[in-house]
């Protein structure tokens, strides 16, 4: 491409033959070019950080330094002498204007490491880039034109300034404009996550725009809520802009440049996962906000457990260590410490997490990929308790007063949805349930019941009769909550489930659970109903070994659930009809627990790491048992995070592509898992959708709605269809 733009500048004497300047030809060479240069900026951020970050770094220094005025906004460096700094007019003339010459793999790279080169041609002859410091003006209103409310006039401070070290050296009786901070950290080269709030306000009311042949770039992680001037996404804050160069600016070039030598040059793992310093994900405030609280309230548990034992007792002994691991956690979150092995418990799981961790690298709680940082957050806090002699403390679920507060809380709801499923369950019995709409209705019902966990708008789904089902008024509800299901695929399950319904042979369904409390209420109502109706023989419950992810179900969680409704002990006392009502339910599972038609498992893989696609390798046997199954039902957010890998996949990513080997397509279709995934959406990732929908969704583009559980899917996929 060099060669011909050259020619194509320089005259018709060094043209080469006409052949090589066919528009389709030159177009594939660019687009080649483009690709081969830049788009490892894209796969790789220590491609980004060896290979621009340190340019990036600088400029963020000036930005910074501008609003700091300490000389690092190249003051130092274009005046070069003591002399000549402290003559600056007082103190109020700072750099203005700083340009550097530079390639165009120069500029495309430094737009590319922002991820605001796609799509983009290779940069033409005398192409630049502007980066441009702005004030917001005091007191102009939103509604104000960008031009109205911006201002490239800084401040300068007109106070007296202390003697610069230059000066302070050559003896110079002047008085320094700027004084750098050598025995510390300038504010530009502290990492965003250290910032304190006080450096955080003084960026307040700046901004950065980056102008690429005069043209405005919008820099993808800018386009997030308060990372932009309202109403203009090509004006970045000066905190985002930072916050955003920070993640590929390196601390140490050299170091950086010399490391990694024995791997390749690309990561052989795909990096498009949601990352905890992606201030545009989810995880970015989860590791920051949610992680440290939920470890504070652990500590405070324990606090609260341990003063009921007396000092230089064996339990008092282990609590106190159980509240000193749990306090060394809080205190590595708060500070973004580096994450470190896991103390060996001589578990398989425990191994897995470290051998895993020692492949990503050295990574940090604030930056790391979120499904795996936050598996291994409730691995250690459970390590903290699994090394106590005493059994109390070995066995003690840290999260147990959460769940059972969440459960007893929920009696009125609880009672609906129950009175409800016995009415449908006596009707079936009186053969009252008959006809395919009829039954169809009721188990899309059934299902939204198990899908959706807000209480309170579940009530309009049970106030509907079995014979309203079919009306207008039944048909209401169900088209509300259908709306928001983004990927829906209940037909398809309705269709599997009725061909079971008239089997004769032994079939199995397995639910993958995700909370206790009232959501598990809900799933005990779906298998109750799948065994009561005949869509299967037996049900598979599958919960948590140990106490996982706050709210997660344990042996102990289901135990305290089928306890709670035999001696209804909610918040709200029961009354005599509701005390039956819950007590009938309870006896009907009970029934079948003893009947082995309903039985709880709980496999140490549930609490691993690893995207369920590894199911086949790393858990062969449990593997088999589901690939055995009629259907397997995931819920839950995180059951379908590890379905799809927390992948940021295209939202019309087809579900089957996004389950990977689960997904995969194999000779022994047999052998394949037929996956339902319920899931109301509170992470990053989403897919199945058909085209046009996000943006119906999300105009804007922010990707809140995929975490707000206000929109859910239905997916399925049947891992044993030859078709």
């Amino acid at each position: 491409m060099d060669t011909l733009n050259a020619t194509l500048a320089h005259g018709r004497a060094t043209r080469l033959p006409s052949e090589f300047y066919d528009s389709k030809l030159r177009n594939i060479v660019e687009k080649i070019g483009v690709e081969e240069w830049f788009s490892g900026y894209y796969e790789s951020q220590e491609y980004r950080t060896v290979g621009i970050g340190g340019l990036v770094g600088d400029v963020v220094d000036r930005m910074v330094g501008t609003v700091e005025q300490n000389g690092e906004d190249g003051f130092l460096e274009a005046r070069g002498d003591a002399d000549s700094i402290e003559s600056s007019k007082d103190g109020n003339e700072g750099i203005k204007f700083a340009m550097s010459g530079c390639h165009d793999t120069t500029l495309a790279g430094f737009l590319s490491g922002f991820g605001a080169f796609k799509s983009e041609l290779w940069p033409p002859f005398t192409s630049q880039i502007a980066v441009e410091l702005f004030r917001q003006r005091e007191g102009a209103p939103n509604a104000a034109s960008t031009a109205d409310r911006m201002s490239s006039e800084v401040p300068r401070s007109k106070e007296p300034k202390p003697r610069s070290w230059l000066a302070s050296i050559f003896g110079s009786p002047k008085s320094a404009v700027f004084q750098p901070t050598l025995t510390g950290q300038t504010m530009a080269r502290k990492p965003s996550t250290i910032l304190s709030p006080e450096d955080k306000a003084r960026l307040e009311g700046y901004y950065v725009r980056v102008r690429y042949n005069d043209r405005p770039v919008t820099i993808p992680g800018c386009k997030a809520p308060n990372n932009h001037l309202p109403g203009d996404e090509t004006f970045c804050t000066l905190e985002a802009f930072k916050r955003i160069a920070d993640k590929f600016t390196p601390r140490n070039w050299k170091e950086a440049c010399n490391s990694n030598l024995d791997k390749p040059a690309f990561p052989d793992k795909d990096e498009n996962v949601s990352h905890s310093n992606n201030p545009a994900s989810l995880a970015y405030s989860t590791a920051r906000t949610r992680w440290p609280k939920i470890v504070i309230e652990a500590i405070a548990d324990v606090e609260a457990t341990l003063s009921k034992y007396r000092q230089g007792t064996p339990e008092f002994e282990d609590g106190k260590e159980v509240a000193r691991g749990l306090k060394t956690i809080s205190l590595d979150l708060e500070s973004d410490a580096r994450l470190m092995p896991i103390p060996e418990d001589g578990t398989s799981a425990t191994k897995d997490f470290n051998d895993e961790l020692k492949s990503l690298g050295p990574i940090s709680w604030r930056n790391s990929p979120w499904l795996f940082c936050e598996n291994y957050l409730y691995r250690l806090i459970s390590s903290c308790f699994s090394k106590c002699r005493t059994a109390f403390w070995r066995t003690y679920d840290v999260f147990a007063i959460q769940k059972t507060s969440a459960l007893k809380s929920s009696k009125s709801v609880i009672v609906e949805l129950v009175q409800w499923y016995l009415e449908i369950n006596r009707k079936a019995h009186e053969e009252k349930v008959k006809g395919e709409e009829k039954l169809e209705a009721l188990m899309e019902e059934m299902i939204q019941v198990s899908l959706w966990d807000n209480a309170t708008d579940l009530l309009l789904l049970v106030s509907i009769s079995v014979e309203e089902l079919q009306s207008r008024q039944g048909k209401k509800p169900r088209e509300l909550f259908k709306k928001n299901v983004v990927d829906d695929d209940t037909e398809q399950v309705w269709g599997l489930l009725s061909s079971l319904r008239s089997g004769n042979t032994n079939r199995e369904i397995h639910i993958v659970l995700d909370n206790a409390g009232f959501e598990l209420i809900t799933d005990l109502i779906l298998a109750a109903y799948l065994l009561a109706a005949n869509y299967a023989t037996r049900i598979v419950l599958h919960g948590k070994d140990i106490p996982w992810f706050v709210s997660d179900v344990t042996a102990t969680d289901l135990e305290t659930t089928l306890n709670t409704l035999e001696v209804p002990s909610f918040s709200h006392s029961a009354t005599e009809r509701e005390a039956r009502i819950l007590k009938d339910f309870a006896s009907e599972l009970r029934g079948y627990f003893a009947s082995d038609k309903l039985c709880y498992q709980s496999h140490p893989f549930w609490t691993t790491q690893h995207p369920y696609a590894r199911l086949p390798e790393l858990a062969p046997k449990l593997y088999r048992q589901l690939a055995a199954a009629e259907l397997v039902i995931f819920k839950g957010d995180l059951n379908y995070r590890k379905l799809v890998f927390d992948g940021l996949w295209p939202r019309t990513t087809p579900f089957q592509q996004a389950l990977g080997l689960l997904g995969a397509t194999t000779p022994a279709r047999t052998q394949g898992l037929r996956s339902l995934a319920l899931r109301t959406c509170k992470a990053d990732t989403c897919v199945g959708l058909v085209p046009g929908r996000e943006k119906e969704l999300d105009p804007e583009g922010t990707g809140e709605w995929t975490r707000t559980g206000k929109y859910a899917v239905v997916s399925f996929y049947d891992g044993k269809s030859t078709s």
